[in-house]
């Protein structure tokens, strides 16, 4: 029996089945290729469609019932000043818009929520500023940094930022003060500048009166004040002023008791009779203040020591003195 006839049936059958299974895997090409085309047309077809739902949304927005729908989402976010400029521009984009009565409606609406809400916002801002008059520097400042960092009306964050400020100013000075009396142990009790006028003279001078303190466990041996008044506008020194409440001859002041003094600038205005000093234009000046104490423990070769106290403002208004 040749070797061939052994062996041939039996590949024979497998080469069948292989010519079987490209037929199938033929067949399957074909379907997928057919698919793949059936989804590149639907794909087209969604293409299409969206390019048309885009041109649609293209063509609405350019429509007064889109503003008006955009407005109406604003406003029930409460964004009432955004929801104004979305009617206010549908009002100017369309003019002739059937819309427009209920635009205005919309429009009081939120108007009188916004004065509902600012007048709320009034309210916690006096609320806040009564507070800030009751306690101490520190707490009102904490207070009103946790203000401005929300969200309130600009008006009312300003005028908050100006209170701040200005507290913020008085508890560098309070500290200033605090650390001066520590220091050189005199309690300013009250200071009153202005100006005077000498009626003997029509002398018109700026006068500063202190009302001071020894708050020390020592007697003050010598007391003197200087200053320094400053024009602010034009930055020059207008002039000079010295008192001795306590000089060398002097009884020492105790620890405990007070005393009142007076100083006055060297130089000043000489007034006409005739001169309306109501309609007087006072310069802005401001006084360098300087304590010059001596003391045993603060003695310094025998010589009194010197200490800075303040800037103080002349006010604008003056006193008439006869003597």
């Amino acid at each position: 029996m040749n070797f061939l006839d052994v062996i041939l049936p039996s590949k024979k059958a497998e080469i069948e089945q292989l010519k079987q299974q490209v037929k199938d895997l033929e067949i399957q090409n074909k379907n997928l290729k057919n698919k793949n085309i059936n989804l590149q047309n639907q794909l087209e077809i969604t293409r299409q469609e969206k390019l048309g739902l885009i041109k649609k949304i293209e063509n609405f927005e350019k429509t007064d019932q889109h503003y008006y729908n955009t407005a109406i989402e604003l406003m029930l976010s409460d964004k009432y000043e955004e929801a104004l400029e979305g009617f206010d521009e549908l009002l100017l984009k369309f003019p002739s818009t059937t819309l427009k009565i209920d635009v205005q409606k919309r429009k009081e609406e939120i108007k009188t929520k916004i004065n509902i809400i600012y007048k709320n916002e009034v309210e916690k801002y006096l609320q806040l500023f009564e507070e800030t008059k009751r306690c101490e520097y520190k707490q009102a400042i904490s207070k009103l940094t946790a203000y401005l960092a929300e969200k309130h009306p600009l008006d009312l964050l300003y005028k908050a930022n100006k209170l701040l400020e200005m507290i913020q100013d008085k508890l560098a000075l309070t500290e200033a003060e605090k650390q001066f009396e520590e220091t050189c142990g005199i309690k300013v009790i009250s200071v009153d500048a202005s100006w005077v006028l000498l009626e003997s003279s029509n002398f018109l001078q700026p006068q500063i009166n202190f009302s001071l303190r020894n708050n020390s466990q020592q007697e003050i041996l010598s007391l003197s004040i200087k200053a320094s008044f400053v024009e602010v506008e034009r930055q020059q020194v207008f002039g000079q002023g010295k008192s001795y409440p306590i000089s060398s001859i002097d009884i020492p002041l105790k620890p405990g008791l007070s005393i009142d003094a007076t100083l006055q600038s060297d130089m000043g205005f000489r007034i006409n009779e005739d001169t309306n000093l109501e309609m007087f234009t006072f310069p802005e000046l401001v006084a360098d203040i300087y304590f010059e104490i001596k003391r045993i423990d603060l003695n310094y070769l025998g010589y009194p020591k010197e200490f800075f106290y303040k800037k103080i403002s002349i006010k604008n208004r003056f006193i008439r003195k006869t003597a």
